[in-house]
């Protein structure tokens, strides 16, 4: 109170000032703090070398071999992990011919994981004295000298891969009790496709297209006594 008694309302006005003052600041306050933690963060997850790449781990390379991958990747060593281009990383390692598809990951704070879903052989093409592995898309993408003998061997007179993909559709579409008795598949075209059974008996196929029933089909027929068999229209087939 001041010397009349009567309450210094200037001296509170003041506190109750500076309090409001207080008050307002605060949440900028906190703002800027969470603002300098954010950046510290982003400094030290980007362009610090306390998160760098380390390693780059392989999974799922059976055939084309990690060593084979991790060269294919590029993957540079010692920069930020955040840094790093995964879709790149993945888009060269799925160039190699026995990869079908690649995901990177990051694995902080020090590894990039590369998994690798390899290509799965539908039949070998003879070529020569050599055997080219496709898969169901009509990629080769292996070559061997030696013959796989759980796989389907067959002539083709080119690499055509709507040809090779007709193939693995012909092959994929054979129950396991036809498919014992095939000893090899000659496909001159898309619409010749030809069975040679291990007794020597043909299947004469045609094209692709109702691959599954023509199999029924096939099934069926061969307990007629013939040596050759005619599937190519699946609704009229024929034998002789």
């Amino acid at each position: 109170m001041s010397d009349t008694g009567i309450p210094d309302l200037t001296a509170r006005l003041r506190i109750r000032r500076r309090r409001g003052r207080g008050r307002r600041l605060r949440p900028l306050l906190l703002a800027l703090v969470a603002l300098a933690v954010a950046a510290s963060v982003a400094y030290l997850v980007r362009f610090s070398p306390v998160f760098d790449v380390r390693t780059v781990e392989v999974r799922g390379a059976a055939m084309v071999g990690a060593d084979a991958v991790r060269a294919r990747a590029d993957v540079p060593s010692g920069i930020p992990l955040a840094s790093v281009d995964a879709s790149a990383i993945a888009q060269r390692v799925a160039g190699l011919p026995p990869v079908a598809r690649a995901q990177v990951t990051r694995t902080w704070p020090h590894t990039i994981t590369i998994d690798v879903t390899e290509r799965t052989p539908v039949f070998q093409r003879v070529d020569g004295h050599h055997y080219q592995w496709v898969d169901d898309q009509g990629v080769i993408f292996h070559d061997s000298t030696t013959a796989d003998p759980k796989l389907p061997q067959v002539a083709t007179p080119s690499v055509d891969n709507a040809l090779l993909t007709d193939v693995a559709t012909v092959v994929k579409s054979l129950p396991g009790d036809l498919r014992g008795q095939v000893a090899g598949i000659t496909a001159v075209t898309r619409d010749d496709i030809v069975l040679i059974l291990k007794d020597h008996r043909r299947v004469v196929w045609g094209s692709a297209d109702s691959s599954t029933l023509k199999a029924q089909v096939t099934l069926a027929l061969l307990h007629v006594r013939a040596s050759v068999y005619d599937v190519s229209s699946p609704a009229n087939p024929t034998s002789r």
